[in-house]
Parts: C-alpha cells; structure tokens; sequence
C-alpha cells in the first residue's frame, strides 16, 4: 500500500502541520521469512520473523521505550506472550530514523530526532 502527498493539519498554533510525501507499507516474504517493510519520509523499517498485526504496535512501542526512555506511557507496557510465554511476535527489525523533529513536534513526543539514527534488534 502506497500513500502519497497527504496532510496533516492541528489548528492549535504550537502544533505544526504535518506533510508526507510518501508512506509506503509491504507485506511479503523476505528471505522465505514473513515480511514487513515500511518506507517513508521519515522511517525506512523491514522486519523478518513471526509477526500479529493486532499485537505488533504494542511490542514495537515496548521496543522503542526501552531504547528511548524518554517515551515511556504511564501505561506498563509488555511484550505479548502465549500461554506457555513464547512471545507472540518473535521478529528481528531494522529501522533507520531520518530527521523527524516535525513528526516529533506534531505527536507532542518528548523527543526530538535532529540526526539520522539506527535501531536493530530481536
């Protein structure tokens, strides 16, 4: 799925409109793995493994916290694990952040991405 040239716009003067040139998001096999890859302005991710698209967004959101503390929610957010806890979404991730201060700014985060970083992990 590809989206191109949308806008975000917050009428609130401290909140700056948000513009996306392109999101693009696939899913499909890589290396006879499941796959998801997610390309856009401000993100460039793949992720190989097992993955639930109703669980992914929390763990990717545990992920993110434990590498920026800064974004911890009030909420005790956890990986999901089955029954026997094996975790649900067992995947590894590469994702290159580019400049995002806007995006950052526009979501209220309490931080600010100014130089393109990497993430990798399981």
């Amino acid at each position: 799925m590809t989206l191109t040239d949308f806008n975000f716009i917050d009428n609130k003067p401290a909140t700056p409109d948000l513009t996306i040139k392109s999101l693009t998001i696939e899913s499909a096999p890589i290396d006879d793995e499941p796959g998801l890859t997610l390309q856009s302005d401000f993100i460039d991710a793949v992720l190989t493994g097992n993955y639930r698209f109703s669980t992914i967004y929390s763990d990717l959101k545990y992920a993110a916290e434990l590498i920026f503390p800064a974004i911890k929610s009030s909420l005790d957010v956890q990986p999901h694990r089955n029954a026997d806890t094996a975790p649900i979404n067992n995947f590894t991730y590469h994702i290159d952040i580019n400049e995002c201060e806007n995006l950052c700014r526009f979501f209220n985060l309490p931080l600010s991405v100014i130089y393109p970083t990497e993430m990798d992990g399981h």
